[in-house]
């Protein structure tokens, strides 16, 4: 998409029709360089709304994995909820006594799929 705009724009900025605005360095966000180190999530050292937003800020890369039990499970969509459901073993309890559902993984054969369908094959492992 970004592409395609600067094809329809740069023409216009090229004959002086349009003039672009330098980005303001003062309201401009430093952001380290992330790695693969940073994806594991430990509950202990973090806030379940903190994790959820690493789910989504790390989707791309380097994406967000959470161990559970034997599994390194990718989290791909989670949402935070303040009860715990006993027939879902996949919310987990973060330091702040929240809980992060997850709601789609990557599980070990790679694939995506939905937390119902992770547990029906792996379930009475966790």
């Amino acid at each position: 998409r970004g592409a395609q705009q600067l094809v329809e724009v740069l023409p216009s900025i090229l004959s002086g029709e349009l003039t672009p605005t330098p980005q303001d360095d003062a309201q401009a966000t430093y952001c380290h360089l992330l790695s693969k180190e940073m994806s594991l999530i430990d509950p202990s050292k973090t806030t379940a709304a903190q994790a959820e937003q690493q789910v989504r800020a790390f989707l791309g890369f380097p994406k967000t994995k959470v161990q559970l039990g034997e599994h390194t499970l990718v989290v791909t969509r989670a949402h935070v909820c303040s009860t715990h459901h006993d027939h879902n073993p996949l919310e987990i309890e973060f330091k702040d006594g929240a809980y992060l559902a997850i709601d789609e993984l990557i599980g070990p054969s790679g694939k995506t799929m939905s937390a119902a369908a992770f547990l029906n094959g792996h379930g009475k492992q966790l």
